[in-house]
């Protein structure tokens, strides 16, 4: 494992996912009106996405379906190898590490999950009551684990331990 965090540690990695992160970031804004303009991403309950989803046409559907599919799918890599990579860079520690992670794959599960609700299992979307959360939170989490890391790393230079 430890040979993977090296390898997203390093200043190329870092820079091209971050670049990656705002570059499909900035593509939601692109796509969203194409599913109706909200996404079941930013819904944080099942109950809240069930009522969405209810309100979208097939066609919006659809366009949902190849969002979460594709630009849903580079996304959490994107932040997941910025947020990971800083920590491992500036922390060396797995744990700091495990939030990023944690979000990433959370969702990865949120996306299956939509998917599979955008095509006639909408009651699979009470699922989100758990994941949305987890997902949120440990991005949070991972999000001020970097700030804190590279706060620290910045105060290191100017006082010249580091």
């Amino acid at each position: 494992m430890a040979r993977r965090l090296d390898h997203l540690a390093r200043t190329p990695v870092l820079v091209g996912s971050f670049i990656v992160f705002l570059v499909s970031g900035a593509l939601f804004g692109v796509f969203m009106p194409a599913a109706g303009g909200d996404l079941l991403d930013m819904q944080m309950n099942g109950k809240a996405a069930q009522s969405l989803l209810a309100a979208m046409d097939s066609g919006e559907r659809g366009a949902h379906v190849w969002i979460t599919a594709v630009l849903d799918s580079v996304y959490p890599l994107a932040y997941g190898a910025v947020l990971a990579g800083l920590a491992w860079r500036l922390g060396g520690r797995v744990l700091l590490v495990v939030p990023a992670l944690v979000a990433m794959l959370a969702d990865f599960a949120e996306n299956g999950v939509q998917i599979a609700a955008l095509n006639g299992a909408a009651g699979l979307l009470a699922v989100k009551d758990i994941i949305t959360p987890l997902k949120f939170g440990a991005l949070a989490l991972a999000a001020l684990i970097a700030i804190v890391l590279i706060l620290a790393a910045v105060l290191r230079r100017l006082t010249g331990r580091g």
